[in-house]
């Protein structure tokens, strides 16, 4: 009879346990990564592809930025691929991905470049945390401000969002066929702040610049996060400015984590686990009732 319960018991604990790990680490999001990046000389838009790695399964999507403003647009988007993928019933999306390379298929790629061998570096700096809780971590995040220097002249600010105070910053740098005096920087950093962080990738235009060299580095940016090479630019924080923001360095960085805190994780388990265990002691009562009965 104590068999009997020690079997019934362990099962539900087994079944039980496996439904809450299924419930804590299902994931819906990923990384935002943009890759592919090819220019348009009578336009001036720089095209690229990007790829939102999330739960919906969605194509990369093509879309440009303008070497005049920095504007961004979306030209064939997942909405799109949705669209032509219900009228045609292919859901591999090959006329979606037809109608985006004969838009870029004659384009010639962007050029990497060694960022510290063209003088340029980056400084950073917090300019507002945002608080949140476990119950809203989309509220999570921290506002950064990028400055973009060569030779020590400030050439650009960009804006950029974040997950952490203390987070890395990576940087990829890009020179475009025909163009003298501009670049494109790719930001790289965690900076979808649910579910524990994902990582975001963006584009920005750098005006006024100076190309001394465009010797080839070894790497090429694929529909993954980005990789650092010897190109580029790794960036914290400059340390230096923010001593003088003692309420921002002092700020506890688990009031800003996006993943969930593990010491509410260990008691939620252990709750979890003493359930399954009464559970257990009452169904293996209920067993002996019925077979005294029989």
């Amino acid at each position: 009879m104590k068999k009997n319960f020690l079997i019934q018991g362990v099962s539900i604990l087994i079944i039980v346990f496996s439904l809450f790990f299924n419930r804590v680490e299902a994931t819906t999001g990923g990384p935002y990564v943009v890759y592919d990046l090819k220019y348009n000389p009578i336009t001036k838009l720089v095209y690229f592809l990007s790829a939102d790695q999330g739960g919906r399964g969605c194509p990369s999507e093509l879309k440009s930025i303008s070497l005049v403003n920095g504007e961004l647009s979306t030209l064939y988007s997942c909405d799109d691929a949705e669209k032509q993928a219900a009228i045609d019933g292919d859901f591999y999306f090959k006329d979606y991905l037809q109608k985006i390379n004969l838009i870029v298929e004659n384009l010639d790629f962007a050029k990497l470049i060694n960022l510290r061998k063209n003088n340029i570096r980056i400084e950073t700096n917090v300019v507002k945390v945002k608080e949140c809780t476990e119950d809203t971590p989309w509220l999570c995040g921290v506002d950064f401000m990028a400055t973009v220097f060569q030779d020590n002249v400030k050439k650009a600010e960009i804006p950029f969002s974040g997950c952490n105070v203390d987070q890395p910053l990576i940087v990829d740098g890009y020179s475009l066929p025909g163009v003298t005096d501009k670049i494109i920087l790719i930001f790289s950093r965690k900076g979808l702040c649910y579910e524990g962080g994902y990582i975001l990738e963006s584009l920005h235009v750098i005006s006024d610049i100076k190309i001394l060299d465009e010797g080839y580095i070894s790497s090429y940016k694929t529909s993954s996060p980005l990789l650092p090479h010897e190109g580029s630019l790794f960036v914290y924080i400059n340390t230096d400015k923010q001593l003088e923001k003692e309420e921002i360095l002092n700020i506890d960085n688990n009031k800003i984590e996006a993943s969930p805190n593990k010491d509410y994780k260990t008691i939620e388990l252990f709750a979890t686990a003493v359930a399954a265990i009464l559970l257990g002691i009452f169904l293996g009562r209920i067993s002996k009732k019925q077979k005294i009965t029989q």
